[in-house]
């Protein structure tokens, strides 16, 4: 059985998809220029948003009420760096800070979206 409609008014049949002929190469590249661009946009945000860094620290406060912490980052051992680090202030999501203090070292991942940083997942190192 082939892929026919039969038309009731003329009892003919007729094909259901375009002749193959009819396709030009300008509206098949515009096509697929139309679906390239439309992904690289959603990579683009997709990345953006979902990115998370892997990084370690020290807590140095920590706020249960607001469910905030601030860690001082440990430096990546850049050539010339000054010894001081700085002190990040970050939401936490999904993880319970009842488990750690200020002074202990962890390692932590974070991602930023709409300017505010968050702690998806935080461990407290052992010594």
């Amino acid at each position: 059985m082939s892929a026919r409609h039969i038309d009731e008014g003329r009892n003919r049949q007729v094909p259901l998809a375009l002749p193959s002929n009819s396709a030009k190469p300008e509206d098949f590249m515009k096509i697929v220029q139309t679906f390239g661009i439309g992904s690289a946009a959603l990579a683009l945000i997709g990345s953006a948003a979902f990115a998370q860094e892997s990084k370690t620290g020290m807590v140095t406060r920590i706020d249960r009420l607001n469910n905030t912490i601030a860690i001082q980052q440990s430096q990546d051992g850049t050539v010339g760096a000054s010894g001081s680090s700085m002190v990040k202030q970050y939401k936490v999501k999904g993880s319970s800070l009842e488990t750690l203090h200020a002074g202990d070292q962890v390692s932590f991942s974070a991602s930023q979206s709409g300017g505010v940083e968050t702690i998806t997942s935080i461990e407290k190192k052992k010594r």
